[in-house]
């Protein structure tokens, strides 16, 4: 028989459950507060200690102010107080040219340009049907004036390429000087083109594959070459992805996708420590023996692309240690002035949970690079590069640990492989194998450096937080 609890006893235990659920809201919420005025009372000392600078310099500045540079300048600072290796302010300028880039309105000319140590813009390369390429220019020669501005007065390649482009069917004025003495100038109409980010050569039984970016059009770019190579019935691959730290999560997923089997290629770490998957990849695959080549320019998305090939698709990583980006940043985010900031918001995690960001990624087969110039990265040429050359000979090394006929390369001039050479170069990849080549791009340069520029190239934003952009300075800049 149950016994009725009487009315007190329940009015008691009432009261107190009341007053234990205020006292437990009262501590949260002063908590809440307290931290809230620290925030506030920490903002408001901030605040007044810029507003002291301010109130000083302008009663004592000698100099002529101009607000807007400061205030463009005090952005970028608070961006660069973070202490984030690829935060970005973009001032309201930068980032109208940005969007325009973005949306063709700005067009190159078609020039790869390498910044010499003596501060001269040399052209290291035309691109074929380019507006500079219809104009007559030719490689080789010394850029010294843009429409009239002496590029000797220049701050960089940056600088650079936004007085190469304009928008479609205008005009600009340039003048070369080759071969010290022979000065020539051109009159060059922009016209509406397409740095290539997709290069691939057949050599013998292998395809050399070159992703110099990842931007809108190379997946359908390197769909084309994967088929055209599954099409010379190749018996392996070389994707060369050295000087590649350009791309968002968007225009890399669906190359992995093509390349390797059923999985999750890759998570993001958010900042409270959660993770999201980010790159997936179905039951479809291209079932070749294949090699990523990589360098100290290697970063981002191109390494997890080669981390990627190696650890799901059973590839090879080839050359030296990459740069170590991994981390996703944000799409420009417009502030009201029009200017614009960029910040990191997430760690990259790889197929194995694992991070290369800060410590890069070593390849399981080492070769130097230090006579690789930056004029041979730009223009590569497997006849000449011992670091291709010796990619090749890997891939051509793990189709002879199969028992199958390798074939032969052929990088013309003589040095084709012979197929009765059984010698294995592959390696195992748990441990790394040293051969002569070089480098010169492996700086250490987590930016990229100020090294080469092409005036297609810019930073790919990102419309949506998983597919944010993680590329890297401008490395690279076509005219």
């Amino acid at each position: 028989m149950s016994r009725k609890l009487p009315v007190s006893v329940a009015l008691a235990i009432t009261i107190i459950a009341m007053t234990v659920t205020f006292a437990i809201t009262w501590i949260v919420s002063m908590n809440t507060f307290d931290n809230t005025v620290r925030s506030v009372t920490q903002l408001q000392a901030q605040y007044s200690k810029l507003a002291e600078i301010d109130t000083y310099v302008r009663a004592n500045y000698y100099g002529e102010i101009d607000d807007n540079a400061l205030f463009d300048r005090v952005a970028s600072g608070y961006v660069t107080g973070l202490g984030d290796r690829y935060g970005v302010y973009y001032t309201e300028r930068e980032y109208t040219e940005l969007q325009n880039i973005e949306n063709g309105t700005l067009v190159g000319i078609g020039l790869e340009i390498l910044r010499e140590t003596d501060g001269t813009y040399r052209i290291v390369r035309v691109y074929d049907g380019s507006a500079a390429a219809r104009a007559g220019v030719t490689a080789g020669g010394a850029i010294v004036r843009v429409d009239g501005v002496e590029t000797r007065e220049l701050a960089g390649l940056s600088a650079l390429k936004s007085l190469l482009r304009g928008e479609e069917g205008t005009e600009l004025a340039l003048h070369c000087v080759y071969d010290v003495v022979e000065e020539k100038d051109f009159t060059i109409r922009r016209i509406a083109f397409t740095t290539p980010t997709v290069e691939s050569q057949i050599l013998g039984d292998y395809a050399y594959i070159r992703i110099s970016a990842f931007g809108p059009n190379t997946y359908t770019d390197f769909d084309y070459a994967v088929r055209l190579a599954q099409a010379a019935e190749v018996k392996g691959l070389v994707f060369d992805v050295r000087n590649n730290n350009t791309g968002a999560a968007r225009y890399t997923r669906d190359i992995i996708d093509m390349l390797c089997p059923q999985a999750t290629v890759a998570r993001r770490e958010n900042r409270n420590g959660t993770t999201t998957v980010l790159i997936t990849s179905d039951e479809n695959a291209v079932e070749l023996p294949m090699v990523v080549l990589v360098n100290g320019g290697t970063g981002g998305m191109a390494e997890l692309f080669a981390v990627s090939v190696r650890d799901l698709c059973g590839g090879q990583i080839v050359g030296t240690r990459t740069m170590g980006h991994g981390t996703l940043q944000s799409s420009p985010q417009r502030l009201s002035d029009g200017s614009a900031i960029s910040v990191t918001y997430a760690k990259l995690l790889t197929s194995t949970g694992e991070s290369f960001d800060l410590v890069g990624v070593t390849p399981g087969i080492e070769v130097d690079g230090t006579n690789i110039t930056e004029t041979m990265l730009l223009n590569p040429n497997p006849a000449s590069d011992t670091q291709i050359y010796r990619a090749l000979e890997v891939a051509r090394s793990m189709v002879l640990a199969t028992g199958a006929d390798a074939g032969t390369i052929d990088v013309g001039q003589g040095s084709g492989v012979d197929a009765s050479d059984t010698s294995d170069a592959s390696g195992t990849g748990d441990g790394s194998e040293t051969s002569d080549g070089s480098d010169a791009s492996d700086t250490g340069d987590e930016s990229g450096g100020d090294a080469s520029a092409s005036d297609d190239s810019g930073a790919e934003s990102d419309d949506s937080g998983d597919d944010s952009d993680s590329s890297t300075a401008d490395s690279s800049t076509s005219g």
